[in-house]
């Protein structure tokens, strides 16, 4: 397990594993909880802000998100998460019960015209847009207390760094 480290003034520093360390740290009150998930702790004294490269690389599949967090000497993280499978089909289902609904009503005015939603720029389908929002979350939770400067992305047979 490793503990991400926030300076006095915000800054980002370096993932710590020595978790007794950071106990005593709280328990002396020389860093308080900063955040619950990554766990997160900030120091409440000055220190330096030196910092290692530290890279993210993600392997986005269609059902789940590998994650892995690391520098040249160690690997911080390491997850896998997994994405709703049934996201079309509960949307699907979602659809038919609300057709059963309308249908249900006498003398109802047909509405037909204000269906497409694909011709707005930008659009997704909420199953698609679900597993990028998914992707970006799962990055922003991480690049928010730790102090990322490179970034791997694999989408398919092709990868490509920023």
């Amino acid at each position: 397990m490793v503990v991400c480290v926030i300076s006095k003034y915000g800054e980002q520093l370096m993932p710590t594993s020595c978790l007794g360390k950071v106990r005593h740290m709280l328990k002396d009150g020389r860093a308080v909880i900063y955040k619950r998930d990554p766990f997160t702790i900030q120091l409440t004294y000055e220190t330096t802000t030196y910092t290692q490269p530290i890279e993210v690389c993600i392997d986005a599949g269609y059902q789940h998100i590998g994650n892995s967090i690391k520098s040249e000497s160690m690997e911080y993280f390491s997850q896998q998460y997994d994405l709703l499978p049934d996201e079309k089909q509960r949307h699907d289902d979602q659809r038919r019960y609300r057709r059963s609904r309308r249908n249900r009503l006498r003398y109802r005015k047909r509405r037909f015209n204000n269906r497409r939603k694909s011709k707005k720029p930008g659009w997704l389908p909420p199953s698609l847009k679900n597993k990028a929002d998914q992707h970006i979350a799962i990055f922003e939770k991480f690049r928010s207390v730790i102090p990322i400067r490179d970034c791997t992305i694999e989408l398919g047979h092709l990868t490509h760094r920023s």
